[in-house]
């Protein structure tokens, strides 16, 4: 895997981690749809986290 592939990965995975980590702070005082809206996740997702 070329170096830049592996930067793109891994801001791809950061990105992802700081999207579950709003949608956990979120939970219980959000419904669940408002956060998988503002997430860009899916509503199985959000779910998951519970």
């Amino acid at each position: 895997m070329a170096r830049e592939q592996r930067i793109q990965l891994g801001r791809e995975q950061g990105i992802q981690e700081s999207k579950v980590e709003m949608a956990r702070k979120m939970l219980g005082v959000v419904d669940e749809d408002t956060i998988s809206q503002i997430t860009g996740s899916s509503l199985e997702e959000v779910r998951r986290l519970r």
